[in-house]
């Protein structure tokens, strides 16, 4: 396990990769991809841990791509396009058949500057990981 992050008492832990085979909800079916596996814990509250998937989002990966190494579009841009993308994938994710097979958990988009030193990821993750109610499903 690798440590990720560490505010003191609170620790997010990487608990590896997991190799997954998509069989029935992808368009192109067998595709093996991976997910990285993370832990969080509080120490002062170990009845607090919890396990979540985080991975970049790759549409914003793409996003970066093209700003760094083709068209130099502008922070403000990139910015609302990851906007953009998020209000799209709210719309993909509540339609009836989405929400059939995904309703049992919890997604959320977390934009992240990391040219500001005020923000920190970690209080954003761990926001998120205990937050209720998220942008696009919500538990049973």
């Amino acid at each position: 396990m690798k440590f990720i992050s560490s505010g003191g008492r609170r620790k997010i832990t990487n608990s590896d990769q997991i190799h997954v085979t998509t069989n029935s909800i992808s368009g192109q079916i067998g595709r093996p991809f991976a997910f990285n596996m993370f832990r969080y814990n509080d120490e002062s509250n170990p009845v607090n841990q919890r396990c979540f998937l985080a991975e970049y989002c790759n549409p914003m990966q793409c996003v970066q791509t093209i700003e760094k190494g083709y068209a130099g579009i502008s922070a403000t841009t990139k910015q609302g396009m990851g906007e953009s993308f998020k209000e799209k994938f709210k719309e993909i994710m509540s339609r009836r058949k989405m929400m059939k097979l995904f309703s049992n958990f919890k997604v959320s988009f977390i934009l992240f500057d990391d040219t500001n030193p005020r923000n920190r990821l970690m209080d954003l993750l761990e926001q998120e990981i205990f937050e209720q109610e998220c942008d696009v499903i919500t538990r049973n």
